[in-house]
Order: C-alpha cells, then sequence, then structure tokens
C-alpha cells in the first residue's frame, strides 16, 4: 500500500484517508488490540488501545458525550457510550468490551460505510459527478 488508511472519523467528519501511524493503525491497517486473542478493553488498558476503540465508537456515530481530548482513558462516558452501542446493536445492555463487542462494531462500522457509498451513487445519478464519485469511492475500497 501506499502507507494510508481510508476509515471513518464520525458523523462529523466522515470518511477520511490519514497516514498509518504506530498509535492506531499498523502497517495491515488492523487495529493492535485486533491482533491480540483477548480483545478485552478495561481502564487498565493500555491508552493507546481505549483510544483506538473510543475512535471506533465515534466513526460509528455512539460518541454521547466523550470528548475527544479525553480519549485514551476509560470511564463513564466511555461506559455509557458502549452501552449505548451495544443496546442498539442487540447485544447485552452493559459497558463491558469484549471481543463480541469490537467484531459488532467493526460490522456495524462497515454497514454505515456501505449505505454512503449508496448514498452517493443515489444523489449523484445521470450526471458527470456520478462517474467521478463512483470511481474515487471504489478506489477508496479497493483491497
Amino acid at each position: 500500500g501506499d502507507g494510508t488508511v481510508v476509515h471513518a472519523k464520525g458523523r462529523d467528519v466522515g470518511v477520511v484517508r490519514e497516514a498509518i501511524g504506530k498509535t492506531a493503525w499498523n502497517r495491515y491497517g488492523r487495529l493492535p488490540m485486533l491482533q491480540e486473542d483477548d480483545m478485552t478493553i478495561t481502564d487498565k488498558s493500555p491508552a493507546e488501545e481505549i483510544r483506538a476503540y473510543q475512535e471506533l465508537l465515534d466513526a460509528a456515530g455512539f460518541r454521547g458525550e466523550m470528548d475527544p481530548k479525553n480519549y485514551g482513558s476509560k470511564g463513564p462516558k466511555t461506559d455509557a457510550s458502549t452501552k449505548a452501542f451495544k443496546i442498539a446493536s442487540g447485544l447485552t445492555a452493559d459497558s463491558i468490551v469484549d471481543a463480541e463487542t469490537v467484531l459488532a462494531l467493526g460490522k456495524y462500522i462497515d454497514t454505515l460505510r456501505a449505505a454512503a457509498v449508496a448514498d452517493i451513487i443515489a444523489l449523484a445519478s445521470d450526471t458527470e459527478e456520478f462517474a467521478v464519485r463512483v470511481a474515487a469511492t471504489e478506489k477508496m475500497y479497493e483491497k
């Protein structure tokens, strides 16, 4: 690849392309916490893992009252956002961040991304912009 990753930064920012950094993404574009057998996030987890999880919540639209300036610390606001996501996803209504939660969050974000692509196609149909947007979108999501 070109050393970048395309990902959702939340409803306020949208989908962006950023350089792969050591703190959130590795060269394969997977979060470090997703490479381990135990994907549990607790208040004792490394700040970079908590921050990466909080960014996923944000990208999925479940920031709630979390303040991005304070990312890296798992407290009551992260717990509330986690619980809201889990309720919306049909998971056990608690604030425990385990493998099931992280994987469901990833699937949820994939669904949002697919919906965004469909919206772009619907908005741009029958125009020159349609071809340009489709090509750009396809290129962004090439594997």
